[in-house]
């Protein structure tokens, strides 16, 4: 079997399997595995592999979460995604601003910081995580254990609040990213640079 358990792959397009072997109608793989009508749905779709099945009479099959495990699919009806390269180092610039004898942070631009969208799910679940927000005016959405801060470029920042919460979290937010990719394979580190 080509495929582990949590791995996301792709199943091929109808075309793809109709070239495989096609009997009266009847998308049959090699391996005997059928692939049915309501499958369909599914072609060209990224799917997770929910289980798979190495004996008895269900040998060779694996069952995928977004069909909530209710058909066979074999090795011939999937493929394995490319291997992602996700290299980025999110930058935020940050200027000292003294006010009346106050110490801020003052939020200058930041570079390379994912879109929601470009994020995976089990990163947004837990906390610490950051991502972009490009709907109104552009900010970065920072939500800790305890509290969510809107990064706006212009804004200041206390430099209790900016090196109390927003600096480690922003970077403990990037190694847990690091890790999240390592597990899916993706080659490449993020890392969060102040």
């Amino acid at each position: 079997m080509n495929h582990e358990v949590n791995e996301e792959v792709r199943v091929k397009s109808l075309k793809e399997l109709w070239a495989l072997s096609c009997e009266k109608g009847i998308i049959r793989m090699p391996s005997g595995c059928v692939f049915v009508e309501d499958m369909k749905k599914f072609c060209g779709k990224i799917v997770t592999i929910a289980t798979k099945n190495e004996s008895g009479i269900y040998k060779n099959r694996y069952k995928v979460k977004e069909d909530k495990d209710n058909w066979s699919w074999s090795d011939e009806m999937l493929e394995r995604l490319p291997k992602k390269s996700f290299i980025k180092q999110a930058i935020f610039h940050l200027k000292k601003v003294i006010v009346s004898d106050k110490e801020y942070y003052s939020l200058m631009e930041w570079e390379n910081v994912q879109k929601l969208d470009d994020l995976p799910k089990e990163y947004l679940i837990r906390r610490p995580c950051f991502s972009r927000n490009s709907a109104g005016k552009p900010h970065v959405t920072l939500i800790t254990k305890h509290t969510t801060v809107y990064l706006v470029i212009g804004r200041r920042y206390t430099k209790s609040t900016m090196e109390k919460i927003i600096i480690p979290a922003l970077k403990e937010a990037g190694k847990r990213l690091s890790l999240i990719l390592k597990k899916k394979k993706w080659s490449g580190k993020v890392e969060v640079k102040i």
